[in-house]
């Protein structure tokens, strides 16, 4: 039997919150505000679901970025996991990618996932949210989305660019759904130059921001960054981050070792 090779990303809270640990900043599973036992329970719950029905219908393979953390004990062992990964593990040897458990930690009020820095994003004019531009990454290497799992507002800016994307508050479910179009889904990517102009939500926010390679100030707390590709406005994005959770390194309840 052929490999079917799953890539799994848990519930994308935060700005670059998928890539923290490969942007200078700790990986997210050592903050503590993360790392309550009931939030890993759960979200472990919701990845066990969605790959226990993968394998059921052929997944050889399943391949889970945590971006928003397990708890490894009762974690399917089966599964593999990523944890502090730098980038995303990607490459056309996947058959899809799924976003399980989105809204789970509920870290960001706002529907579309951006957190208060930074107000908005938009690639050549068209908002976009982290789990969007993942899923155009992942796009724009050969691997389509399959389906993502979870609160229902989370998927509404992605749903624009994939309206026929699956979803369901259910990972087992929006699984199931998934596989079925495995082989058919086909991957959806933006060609050609792209760019990105980041909204944030102080004038210090965007001159900090202009301290990047390639960034540009165009408005009092608007920057623009052009890229020749969605590679690159991929990372383009990820580096944004370190501008954008300054602010949350610095708060009391964050943990001493992660301002070091």
């Amino acid at each position: 039997m052929a490999r079917l090779k799953l890539y799994i990303v848990c519930d994308v809270s935060r700005i670059s919150g998928i890539l923290g640990g490969g942007n200078g900043l700790p990986p997210w599973f050592w903050f503590p505000d993360l790392e309550k036992d009931d939030l890993r329970i759960e979200m472990t719950g919701k990845i066990n679901g969605a790959a226990r029905v993968a394998r059921q219908i052929g997944a050889t393979e399943i391949l889970v970025h945590e971006a928003c953390p397990v708890d490894m004990v009762s974690l399917d062992e089966e599964v593999k996991l990523i944890r502090g990964g730098s980038r995303l593990y990607l490459d056309k040897s996947f058959a899809g990618i799924a976003f399980i458990g989105q809204g789970l930690a509920k870290h960001v009020a706002s529907s579309n996932g951006i957190e208060n820095n930074i107000r908005k994003i938009e690639f050549n004019g068209h908002e976009v949210d982290e789990m969007t531009i993942c899923s155009l990454y992942a796009g724009s290497i050969g691997v389509p989305t399959i389906c993502a799992s979870g609160d229902s507002g989370c998927f509404k800016i992605l749903k624009r660019f994939m309206p026929g994307l699956i979803t369901h508050k259910n990972s087992w479910q929006a699984m199931t759904s998934g596989l079925e179009k495995i082989g058919k889904a086909r991957p959806i990517a933006l060609r050609g130059r792209i760019e990105i102009t980041f909204h944030f939500g102080s004038e210090t926010l965007a001159t900090m921001h202009t301290r990047l390679s390639n960034v540009v100030k165009t408005g009092k707390t608007t920057t623009r960054v052009r890229a020749t590709n969605m590679p690159e406005a991929f990372d383009a994005y990820c580096s944004c981050g370190l501008v954008a959770s300054v602010d949350w390194l610095n708060s009391p309840n964050v943990h001493k070792s992660c301002k070091n």
